[in-house]
Parts: structure tokens; sequence; C-alpha cells
């Protein structure tokens, strides 16, 4: 039995044997009392999660989702107690956002109770301290926990948006943040824009820290190259800027340059000895063994190579010469006379380093006892933290074993630590700059919209009660495309060669539904079959989609199996000839097929037909009229046949027929393109989705819901960063799936729970 269910059932039991047992204890917090179990099991029908001496439940907007890179969701079951998730994914975890605020000894999540999850949506690029247990973020993100908030933000230290902060931020959609310092009270921020909030700034501007307003008196002028701002570091009385530019406050300084910190005037008198076109990606600052103080600078450069300047002049110290091969360092930190370097690299001075490097800080040398930590690709970032280098990039391992695009090493001897917070997305040189505040908490921003997942293939539960993920993983290697339930087994078809390796269930396979086992049906489709539909009759299973042959036996893309055993009906023959079937309905003894065929049941049809559930046969012309081209959903609804597809010649693309009588229905609704997808609801609400831009003049993002008693378009409507792929409703719930990571300024996994009520 699986977890959710077992904890509902101890619930449950918990609850009646409170009647019988006698009560030992009035306190409502001791688990022995009458009080404590009602209390529970109250709180687990309310979903409450509030902090109680009682156990708390998940609420459905803290449910685990899809986070994967280019996923798609492409059906969900919803339960009761918990959602069933089949699509083309890789990755399961919760709904964190592109900032995460993570423990620094093991990479896990601080509890939400200390610190909410974000929900920044859209890329966070970098995190300053604000020295008061609070920080700063910046980046081209658009939205936080519901809340529009564009590129720059302040967090205060119970992990909510500062509503007294109010930052101007680059109006031009490409245009993000992407450095940040604190002095006093000013915050400096450095990127690529062109304006905040319609005022002229190139690159780089300061902040009243308190209040996000911009500072009028100070506005230096940036030119050449992309006129961009990739770091900022203070040392001493210096503020240091590194980017891509070629002219600053009209003077020449290729990607490096300072300001006084007490005037805020450019220091034109140090000049650093970078290149035309070298982008200067991070700084640190310390002394050489010389006694000269130097500021390091890694980055895109012309020549692969470790830059020294001199802090006083801006002179490269005597003798200094560290270059790289294989690619650029994008990361340096100056720690305990170590210089410590990261990147693309994989030599230092012709010695194979790896992607990481600890050199010393007389001649930039490797320090003996240094180990190569084999990290597979590219590292861009890092922070240290109590003698732990923690670094970010776009590796997937580390001394062979997986990190994805996060780790860190004890600096004493180069070990991989437990730091692993399991990032959904790879890094880049413009993010992952994080921070450390109080309570030992790390602040990361990234591309990434989850931390602390799990990996499952292309098939997930989400349990209800807890929230997360269960221990349920079963071995799928290509897409699911439906996931149906009818009594006590669930359906699940697709793409897939294989379920856990088991012989003969390529395509299709069936669960119990209690504890979604594996029943002993198989199906024993085509070798590569594409099912595309399962509809469960009084005694049979109907399949369709593409595949020729079923447990050995001539099948062109439709068959039907015996309900109990799963075996083949051999004599029933619907022979979808000239392409595919799409969808399938039952009623009244009848299946009505669609799809983009033209002949079904012995005869020429195209793209819709009724046949006989019986043997498949056609069950003669009902529709004299049929559509042009493929249909692709269908749904019955006050004795009417509804269908969508490609087809122009009723609708178009929306179309019904009269059921009871062989007369098509015109319908009242325009679309602008195909519909690919159909639900309707009991009180004639009707989720559509497709390629459409506007239905009946409203504009809709192919998805809209149509109201088929008023013949209208609803107000129901969705802002979200990728697409619906289709809906699903189960008793007095519907859900929407698809391939967005942000609905109604909300991160989410790809799937959303509505009750029905709403529409």
């Amino acid at each position: 039995m699986k977890i959710q269910d077992r904890s509902f059932c101890i619930l449950i039991s918990l609850y009646l044997f409170s009647f019988c047992a006698p009560i030992k204890l009035s306190n409502s917090c001791d688990p022995s009392s009458e009080s404590y179990v009602r209390a529970v099991l109250f709180r687990f029908l309310i979903k409450d999660d509030s902090p109680s001496c009682w156990p708390g439940f998940a609420k459905d907007n803290d449910l685990w989702g899809v986070h994967s890179p280019n996923f798609s969701i492409n059906s969900a079951l919803v339960e009761p107690t918990r959602v069933l998730l089949g699509g083309d994914f890789n990755y399961v975890g919760p709904n964190v956002g592109n900032v995460a605020v993570l423990q620094t000894d093991s990479g896990l999540l601080h509890e939400k109770t200390s610190c909410p999850y974000l929900e920044v949506s859209g890329n966070a690029n970098v995190s300053i301290s604000d020295g008061a247990g609070g920080f700063y973020i910046g980046g081209s993100f658009v939205s936080m926990r519901g809340e529009t908030k564009n590129k720059i933000a302040h967090i205060l230290p119970n992990c909510k948006l500062d509503p007294n902060f109010n930052a101007p931020s680059p109006t031009i959609v490409s245009h993000y943040i992407e450095a940040m310092e604190l002095d006093g009270g000013y915050l400096y921020i450095g990127g690529n824009f062109t304006n905040l909030d319609g005022v002229a700034r190139t690159g780089i501007a300061r902040l009243n820290a308190q209040t996000g307003s911009l500072d009028s008196t100070w506005n230096p002028s940036i030119a050449g190259g992309s006129q961009s701002v990739f770091v900022l570091r203070k040392s001493g009385d210096h503020l240091y800027v590194g980017g891509r530019y070629t002219i600053i406050n009209g003077f020449t300084r290729n990607s490096l340059a300072r300001f006084s910190l007490s005037t805020g005037v450019l220091d034109n008198l140090w000049a650093a000895s970078t290149v035309v076109n070298d982008a200067i990606r991070d700084l640190a600052f310390g002394r050489l063994t010389t006694g000269t103080d130097v500021v390091l600078a890694v980055g895109d450069v012309s020549i692969p190579q470790l830059y020294a300047f001199q802090q006083s002049n801006g002179a490269v110290p005597v003798g200094w010469n560290v270059t790289f091969s294989g690619g650029n360092a994008y990361t340096v930190k100056f720690h305990q006379d170590k210089i410590i370097i990261g990147g693309g690299f994989t030599h230092v001075n012709g010695v194979s380093t790896g992607r990481l490097a600890v050199l010393n800080n007389t001649n930039g040398a490797i320090v003996s006892g240094f180990v190569n930590i084999n990290a597979n690709n590219e590292i861009d970032s890092s922070i240290i933290i109590n003698n732990q280098l923690i670094f970010f990039g776009q590796f997937t391992s580390v001394s062979g074993l997986e990190r994805n695009y996060a780790a860190a090493i004890n600096l004493d001897n180069y070990s991989l630590t437990d730091f692993n917070p399991n990032f959904t997305h790879v890094g880049s040189v413009d993010n992952n700059k994080a921070s450390l505040i109080s309570d030992n908490r790390l602040v990361v921003p990234g591309s990434f919209t989850s931390a602390n997942g799990v990996r499952r293939q292309h098939l997930a539960e989400i349990s209800r009660i807890t929230g997360k993920v269960t221990d349920w993983n079963p071995k799928v290697d290509l897409a699911v495309l439906k996931i149906k339930s009818f009594g006590t087994k669930i359906y699940i078809t697709g793409a897939f060669s294989s379920y856990n390796d088991e012989p003969k269930t390529q395509g299709v396979v069936s669960l119990n539904q209690n504890d979604l086992s594996l029943t002993s049906d198989r199906f024993d489709l085509t070798t590569n079959p594409y099912v595309e539909d399962v509809c469960v009759g009084e005694s049979k299973v109907f399949m369709g989609g593409s595949f020729d042959n079923a447990q050995g036996i001539a099948k062109y893309n439709m068959a039907a199996f015996d309900k109990s055993t799963g075996i083949i009906d051999s004599s029933w023959s619907a022979t979808v000839t000239s392409g595919s079937v799409s969808s399938i309905l039952e009623k009244d003894g009848f299946l009505y097929v669609g799809g983009g065929f033209t002949a079904i049941g012995g005869v020429s049809s195209n793209n819709l037909h009724r046949i006989n559930a019986s043997n498949g046969q056609s069950s003669g012309l009902f529709y004299s009229n049929l559509p042009d081209n493929a249909v692709s959903a269908q749904a019955i609804w006050n004795n009417q046949l509804y269908f969508v597809g490609s087809f122009i010649n009723y609708g178009p693309y929306f179309a019904s027929y009269d059921i009871s009588s062989p007369n098509s229905v015109i319908t009242s609704f325009a679309f602008t393109g195909s519909v690919n997808q159909l639900l309707i609801l009991e009180n004639g609400k009707s989720f559509v989705r497709g390629s459409f831009s506007s239905v009946s003049g409203f504009a809709r993002n192919q998805f809209a819901v149509l109201d088929l008693v008023e013949k209208t378009v609803t107000s129901f409507d969705l802002t979200r960063n990728g697409n619906v792929n289709g809906f699903s409703s189960s008793g007095n719930e519907v859900i929407l799936f698809g391939a967005f990571s942000r609905l109604n300024k909300r991160v989410r996994g790809g799937f959303e729970i509505f009750p029905t009520s709403i529409f």
C-alpha cells in the first residue's frame, strides 16, 4: 500500500478506535488523547500545515511538481490522496523558484516555517546580504509569490518581500541585473541595461538601500563592448567595476575600473592592462608573499589567464604570469594565502588541473597536495563558507559522484562534502552568485526552479498528504501520453518500449488502483507503438493509436481486449487505415472514434466514425458530412458529440453532432487555430486547448474555458510561461497540466488543481 493511503487509513483507524479505547489524558497535545486524534483528523481534512503540536498536512499549492528542463506533462490523474503525472520529464521537486535558501552543510532547503519559498519566477543572477539578516536579489525575474516584481528586490529576514523597497528596473525585456554591492546606505547595481524605469542608466547605477530609489547624483557613463557590468566588488574606499566595455566616464578602460566610494568619482589614475573585448566576470582581493596588495580578475579574456593588478596603481606584479588552456576561469577567491580558481580550463601553466585549481600567492603555481576534483564540466561561480568551497556551474558529476550543477569540497583535503542541493537546471557565468546571510543560510539565485528533488522518468506519484513525491518509481524509457482510471485499474499509455523491463508491456500497461503494481494484463502491442487513447467499456478495453498488431494478431491502430484478463478479442476488428486513432468514446453500445484516418470498421470514413462496440464494425453511415481533417479529441454532453481538431469545414476546429439525430449542430465559437484537447464538465463548462490565439474575438493564448449553456467565452484565463497540454476532472476537481513553471505569478511544476465550483 502506498504511503498516502496508509497514512489516511491510520488516521481514520485512530479516530474510530478513540471511541472504543479509554481516554488516558485530556491534554490535546498528547497523542494518546481523543482530542489529539480528533484534531489531527480535522487538520488532515482541511489540509492545515500551520505550526502546532499536531502534525501538519500539505495544501495543494505546496505539492511538488515537475521541474526538468524542457519538461512536458501530457496527462494527469487527480485523486483525493494523490496525483499521478505522466509525460516527458526526469525530475520532480518542490516549487522553490529561481532563488533557493539552503543549509550550508547539506544543501537542503531551509524549513518553510522559518523561510518560505520565495517563488521567484524568472532567472535570478545575484544575491548579496543586507547585513541585517535579509538580502537583495537581482536578475531578469518578473514575479515573486504572486506579486509582480521586476528584476530587483529586497527580502526581509523572514524571507518575505520588503514592501518598502521599490527599486526601478530595466524596462527592456532582455535587459537584466547581474551585479550588486552594498556600501553603507547605498546599493550599487550592475548589469546589461540602458535605463531604469525610463531614466537613462547604462550598465551601472546607485540606489538608496532602504527604499530602492535611484540616486540621481551618480551616473557614470559606460560605452563600448556590450556596455555591461558583470561584477561589483569593494575594497577599502574603492568600488571595482568589471564587465565588458571600453570607455567609462570618458576614459579608456577595457572592462575594469574603480571608483572612490567616498566621493563617487572615477579613479582615472588607476588603469589595469586588460585588453579590448575582455569580459571580467569575477574579482578577488588579497596580498602576495611579496607584500603587494592585488586585485585578481578572471572572465572571458582574449588570452586565457589569471589577471593580477596592484591595488596601488593597477600595474602587474613583477614576475606574475598565470595562463590557462582548455578554457577561461570564471570565479576566483583569495583564501588563507591561497588562490582558488574555477572555470572551463583544464590546465594551469601547462599542468593538468581539471576545472578547479588551488594556487600559491607567490607566483600562482599549483599548491602542493592539490587534488583534481574531476568536475565533468565548467565551474562558473563559488563562495567560501567555513573552509568549505561551494561552487556552481554546468557539471553533473564531481569526483565520480553525481552533483547536478552545485557541489562543495573541504579546502583542507579537497574531498567532496555532503553539500548537494541537486538543482534542476544548469548554471552559467551569469548566475548562481550566492551569498551567506544570518543563521547559516546560503542564498543561491539561478536558472533552476527546484532543488532537493528526485529523479523520476516519465511517471510520478505526488502525495496530497505529504505534498512530496512517493517512493513509486517505475522504469519507463519514453514519454507517457495518457493516464486513465477505470474501476480497480489505472491504464498508462504512450510511446514507451517497456515498463519496468517487463516483456510485452510496450505502449500500454494496466496497474492495480490500490498500490500501483503491474497487473497480469499484457497487451503486447507492436514493437514501437504509439497509444493515444484507451476506453473501458462494459466488458472490453479499447485502445487506439498507431500500431499494427497486438498479441501476435494483426490489428491496425485499434484493438479490443477482455476487461478482466487483458486477452485480445481476436474476432473484434475495426481495421483503421491511412492514419491513426486519437480519441475513443463509448456510449449506448457504440464507440465514437476520432483521428486522422480514411477508413474504419470496414467502410470509408474520414476522421470520425461510429462503430459497434461489440465487434468493431461500422454501425452504418450516421453522419453524412464528416470533418475534412483530423479529429483530436471528443466529449459527449447534453446529448451532443463535441469534437475538436484541425478541420475547417465545421466550426472551424470546434463542432458538434446531435447524437439522437444524425445532424450537425452549429457552434457559436470562432477559433483562430486548431483545437487539440477538450473537456466538458456537467455544468457545460468546456476546457479547450490548441494553437489558437483568440476565441470569438477574445484573446486567449492556446487555452480557454467556454460556457456551452450561454454560448460564451468565460473570463477564466491563466497567465503562464508555457503551454497547457491538457486537463482532466475527477469528482469536484479539475487538474490542468502542461509545460509551465509559472502560473498566475506563482511557481508551479507543470500542473494546478482547481475546484469545479469556480467554473
